[in-house]
């Protein structure tokens, strides 16, 4: 019977005012990609992370990743003539991640922030649209900072 009430009463006490999330987009390039191709490109990314501490804040967050398309010369089947270079590989990376991080430094004009992520990721690599190989596992990123 007192669990009960004790229940009862959970439920008419005020909720915690939840702070709003922050929305939290990122572009860029990526740089240093292992493998080939390998010369980098676009690095989307977008999360949501609530406040947990002054400091610190957690959430959820997408990320996009282009790491690189290879080329190669087009010759004309009959002839043999040099017709030109075409793209002819892609490989890319893609997934989610639980993200954390925490504020480092902040006055009016900047924040820095530093940052780490645990999720699953999976990276292909195409050639002109049509997956040719694919790879899928659990992905953690280094503590990383941003303005």
């Amino acid at each position: 019977m007192r669990i009960r009430l004790a229940a009862l009463a959970l439920l008419f006490l005020p909720a915690p005012a939840l702070a709003a999330p922050e929305v939290v987009l990122g572009a860029g390039s990526t740089i240093g990609v292992d493998g080939s191709p390998g010369q980098g490109g676009a690095s989307l990314s977008c999360g949501v992370l609530w406040p947990v501490d002054g400091r610190f804040s957690v959430g959820a967050a997408l990320f996009a990743d282009d790491l690189g398309t290879g080329l190669a010369t087009l010759h004309d089947p009959n002839t043999g003539t040099d017709l030109g270079t075409v793209a002819s590989v892609h490989r890319w990376s893609f997934g989610g991640e639980w993200r954390g991080q925490a504020e480092l430094h902040t006055n009016r004009h900047t924040r820095l922030v530093a940052g780490a992520g645990f999720g699953y990721g999976r990276q292909e690599e195409d050639q002109r649209g049509v997956t040719r190989d694919a790879v899928s596992g659990v992905t953690g990123d280094e503590p990383s900072s941003s303005k």
